[in-house]
């Protein structure tokens, strides 16, 4: 939900108390820290998409870990090395969707997304997603990824 939104919501049930707008300030501070969050987490896939090693080096940590989707630890050094630009293929459409930022604490945050891609197939296309979650960390100012792992999402038969 925008902030914006969030914020009108909570004003629409009447002018705050000085304790209270202490509250709003501290819900609207997190709303836009996960909001950040959120535009890492998706600046990450399109850099993985467009096989961007420098965008993915600068987006996380130097103790960044990854889980793949078969269950392999990849550190930062292994996923970059994925990444080449000289090994990219055109990859599939992609989306992210589904995503729930938690924040824990000030300079930690969990955001649980779903990431589907458009397969082309012989017979038309072919939907596939997974779960991530990814681990982010305030770094200064800004914020990094220091984890993600990736679970596939079974079709449904």
């Amino acid at each position: 939900m925008p902030f914006l939104a969030i914020l009108a919501a909570l004003l629409a049930a009447g002018a705050p108390a000085p304790a209270d707008a202490k509250a709003l300030a501290t819900l609207a501070g997190q709303v836009r820290e996960a909001g950040q969050v959120l535009q890492l987490v998706e600046a990450f896939t399109r850099a993985q998409h467009d096989f961007d090693q420098a965008r993915l080096r600068a987006l996380t940590t130097d103790n960044y870990v990854e889980i793949s989707p078969i269950g392999e630890v990849d550190p930062r050094d292994k996923m970059l090395g994925f990444y080449d630009p000289g090994k990219k293929v055109d990859g599939p459409a992609m989306t992210v969707s589904d995503t729930n930022v938690r924040m824990v604490g000030r300079d930690v945050a969990i955001a649980v997304t779903m990431i589907s891609y458009s397969l082309p197939t012989r017979d038309g296309v072919r939907a596939v997603a997974m779960r991530a979650v990814f681990t982010a960390r305030r770094d200064g100012r800004t914020w990094k990824l220091v984890s993600a792992q990736y679970t596939p999402i079974r079709a449904k038969s």
